[in-house]
């Protein structure tokens, strides 16, 4: 329930310390080693309408088009672009790219980065259940296959943890 609070203060630090790219890191997803590369952006807004989310304690992952808007954990953007933006208290993600329609942006594909579900604490919006439309990976094949080898072994000890 803190994100937007938490993603304000981000903001603000980042405007006193005279930054303007922002992006939106969520400590418990993974973001591979050329991240940032592959986010470069020359425009107001950018991020990936095609996400990955995959959750540990099921062993799930659910492959999702958000058709026309990014998910919050791969967007980024110019902090000048969004001087009147009103933070919502829910649906952050919807709301700021609703916003973006009015400036340039764009969007990228296959940047790596996947949304770590735990099923600790709140969980997002509806595209996180993992009752329909998942993809079973018991082995967590698909995990170890495309995160880094400690990140993996890091996520195979936590499953052990929460299930």
């Amino acid at each position: 329930m803190d994100l937007t609070q938490r993603v304000m203060k981000g903001i603000d630090k980042s405007e006193r310390d005279g930054i303007d790219r922002c992006f939106i890191i969520e400590n418990d997803d993974y973001y591979p080693d050329d991240y940032f590369e592959k986010m470069q952006f020359d425009c107001d807004f950018v991020g990936t309408e095609k996400t990955i989310y995959y959750n540990l304690k099921y062993k799930r992952l659910r492959f999702l088009n958000h058709f026309g808007r990014s998910s919050l954990f791969c967007t980024g953007f110019r902090i000048s672009k969004i001087k009147n933006f009103v933070f919502p208290l829910k649906n952050l993600d919807l709301r700021l790219w609703l916003f973006a329609k009015s400036f340039k942006y764009k969007f990228i594909d296959n940047v790596g980065a996947i949304g770590i579900k735990h099923g600790i604490g709140l969980c997002g919006g509806s595209g996180h259940q993992f009752n329909t439309n998942f993809t079973k990976d018991s082995g967590m094949f698909y995990l170890q296959e495309h995160v880094r080898d400690e990140s993996f072994e890091f996520y195979k000890s936590y499953h052990k943890k929460i299930k």
